[in-house]
């Protein structure tokens, strides 16, 4: 009845459902002891409101071609290389050589010719080339990216191809001239030397002699002793010899 009050220990459908909703919250687990779901994706807020997922993408890695000369990029490092112009599948193994060599090598990836590595009349082509060996007759060596120069390597510049040139750590070059892209000084270098791009010297690096070039950079440690001609300037082809 209504005005009638309840008796002890006695229970109304209402206080009944109350108490079970009560105690299904109390076990429903909280939404702060979930574990942290892991985010493939990166998600950041604008200053709009907008929510933008960046995914983080592989390195690309600049290839050369070295049937056609084709220049493409490639992501990260796959399986099966070809290019996209001649449709040649490309070798992308890396190379090291502690003996005789005397046969080509072709490869998208690094060759390392060690201080007891000789190559005779063969071609070697790699992405990046390490030389601290013997190139002997008829030796050839390309560094579609660079050419790092060991302490111990036995060459002449006429058998290198390469954009770029490293003078490795420890390394000391004396030319009378010399031309190239790019030079990398991380040991010792004298001579006249023309750079149609940059050159850099290291902390370890020195560079003797006079320097023709429109950009350079030099770390702190750096040497430089050398009369210096910044700027675009036309240089004889001979002298890249």
């Amino acid at each position: 009845m209504a005005g009638s009050k309840k008796k002890s220990g006695e229970v109304s459908g209402f206080d009944l459902v109350r108490a079970v909703g009560h105690t299904r919250a109390q076990q429903a687990p909280s939404a702060s002891s979930k574990p942290p779901e892991e985010e493939p994706h990166k998600t950041e807020t604008t200053k709009g409101g907008a929510r933008v997922r960046k995914t983080a993408l592989p390195t690309k890695h600049e290839i050369l071609c070295y049937e056609c000369g084709y220049r493409f990029f490639s992501a990260g490092r796959a399986g099966t290389l070809y290019c996209p112009k001649c449709r040649t599948i490309l070798e992308s193994t890396d190379y090291r050589f502690d003996a005789d060599c005397r046969e080509p090598v072709k490869t998208t990836g690094t060759v390392t010719i060690s201080e007891n590595g000789v190559v005779e009349g063969a071609l070697v082509i790699g992405s990046r080339v390490y030389l601290d060996g013997t190139l002997g007759e008829g030796a050839r060596i390309q560094g579609y990216v660079q050419v790092e120069i060991g302490p111990h390597a036995r060459f002449d510049f006429k058998q290198v191809e390469t954009p770029k040139l490293i003078i490795g750590e420890g390394t000391s070059i004396r030319k009378k001239r010399m031309q190239h892209d790019h030079i990398e000084v991380a040991g010792e270098l004298t001579g006249e030397i023309h750079v149609t791009g940059l050159l850099t010297i290291r902390a370890t690096g020195c560079v003797r002699g006079s320097v023709t070039t429109p950009r350079m950079t030099m770390e702190e440690g750096g040497g430089l002793v050398a009369d210096i001609c910044l700027g675009v300037e036309d240089t004889p082809a001979e002298m890249a010899s």
